[in-house]
């Protein structure tokens, strides 16, 4: 019988790819793979995870990236970060996320109780719940009007009114018109409404300094709460 949960593996050796997915497939589970970033961009915006496995190393450590945009986009999933190269820094990041750090290459069983423990019991907590802002906050970016539609721990989903021939920058700062908070972020997907319309789009908060990022749990936990 298929245990409960999907996973998403991301790792740009083929072989080892195939090889994840074979033991996690044996194992019962249901597992996609992607072999690179672009990919498994497109895969965590589409579809639901459980549980997202990535190489941190992906395309020059990109996979930091993805690990932003999984909490941002699925607060619930959880991650665990497989690099063959040790990083204290690296490690200090992905602990920030809340994501596992592990060390390639992992004994299978090994692999196998870490998804076990991930996908089932006390081990697997929401994280980052995202919260519906009733009406939107007004926001600027780069002196462009937008708003806030919702927001959480870890990040945002904004509409921009930035013209149609020109598309949100990579990287931008938000500033909340209403609580005077800024924060920097990184825009992990756009969207536009219309040919001729505003600019939707999903960011990841950045790492910040205490204050500020106390002062923006603390605006998303005003949020009410939908039952």
């Amino acid at each position: 019988m298929e245990t409960s949960g999907g996973i998403l593996v991301v790792d740009e050796d083929v072989e080892a790819l195939r090889g994840l997915l074979e033991l996690l497939r044996n194992a019962g589970y249901r597992a996609a793979g992607a072999a690179d970033l672009d990919a498994a961009l497109h895969l965590v915006q589409a579809i639901s995870f459980d549980l997202l496995i990535a190489d941190i190393r992906l395309k020059a450590a990109r996979g930091l990236r993805l690990i932003r945009l999984a909490r941002a986009e699925q607060p619930a999933m959880a991650v665990v970060a497989l690099t063959g190269f040790p990083d204290p820094a690296i490690e200090a990041e992905v602990n920030r996320l809340g994501a596992t750090y592990s060390l390639k290459p992992m004994d299978p069983q090994r692999l196998l109780a870490i998804v076990s423990e991930k996908l089932s019991g006390p081990g697997r907590q929401r994280r980052w719940i995202r919260t519906r802002v009733a009406g939107g906050f007004r926001a600027r970016i780069r002196g462009v009007p937008a708003k806030v539609l919702d927001m959480s721990y870890g990040g945002l989903r904004l509409e921009i009114s930035m013209p149609p021939e020109k598309e949100p920058p990579r990287s931008i700062e938000v500033s909340l018109m209403s609580f005077g908070l800024s924060v920097s972020a990184d825009v992990m997907w756009t969207s536009r409404l219309e040919p001729s319309g505003t600019w939707m789009c999903g960011a990841a908060l950045l790492e910040t300094d205490p204050k500020t990022s106390r002062a923006w749990r603390g605006v998303v936990d005003t949020l009410p709460r939908r039952s």
